[in-house]
């Protein structure tokens, strides 16, 4: 073999390398973000999780648990269809169509103590964000997506209403008429938007005006 035909081939071999190299870095960054993708989608299939699981005892509609538990078996099929052999993720799907499966859990009390009001108050609000931003991959239809909020809405006011009702009068026997006034101002200007939107919420004000008219006579 000859000097320029040796440069030839090894010129010829340095470009295939250059080549294999190549194609060994794209086949790597298509894997590393498919990784990516699949471990972005298991960050919001987390933050749904935990949001199916604090809804547990709380007083709210049941078919909000089950579209939150249907977004997140929507989001792991959709992992899967991107990276299959995600480590886990056949077991989190498992998971996921059991829970989606699973019996409905038993109505709850409306009467919650102040942790968890505070709790059930935050978590509808999660979820009346979730239904008007519509953030569900396959969001529900309108009429079903307005009745849901509706009693999102009346739901969180009725919880809200018996425990601001409950602690002003536990305050105004107290003597506490200040801080029983102070619940009487958070429920009328809770109350007085959705007066004018729901038959039960106007009827659920009128009742707090009649406690704290007796508390502010009493001031």
């Amino acid at each position: 073999m000859d000097q320029t035909t040796l440069y030839f081939v090894l010129g010829g071999l340095l470009v295939l390398a250059l080549v294999l190299a190549s194609i060994a870095q794209r086949y790597h960054d298509y894997i590393e973000e498919r990784r990516t993708q699949v471990q972005r989608i298991l960050h919001r299939v987390d933050d749904l999780e935990s949001m199916a699981q604090r809804m547990a005892g709380l007083p709210l509609p049941q078919d909000a648990e089950r579209l939150i538990r249907q977004d997140i078996v929507e989001r792991l099929r959709a992992a899967q269809q991107i990276h299959a052999g995600y480590p886990g993720l056949a077991r989190r799907m498992q998971e996921a169509e059991s829970a989606l499966d699973g019996s409905p859990a038993a109505p709850a009390s409306r009467d919650l103590d102040a942790q968890h009001v505070e709790q059930f108050s935050r978590l509808t609000g999660e979820l009346l964000w979730i239904l008007q931003e519509q953030r569900l991959m396959t969001p529900p239809a309108e009429d079903q997506r307005t009745q849901l909020t509706v009693r999102l809405t009346l739901g969180r006011a009725d919880v809200l209403t018996r425990h601001h009702l409950r602690e002003a009068r536990h305050l105004q026997q107290a003597g506490q008429l200040h801080q029983a006034h102070w619940h009487c101002l958070q429920l009328r200007q809770m109350l007085e938007p959705l007066a004018g939107l729901h038959q039960e919420a106007a009827e659920w004000l009128q009742g707090s005006r009649e406690l704290c008219q007796q508390i502010k006579s009493a001031l």
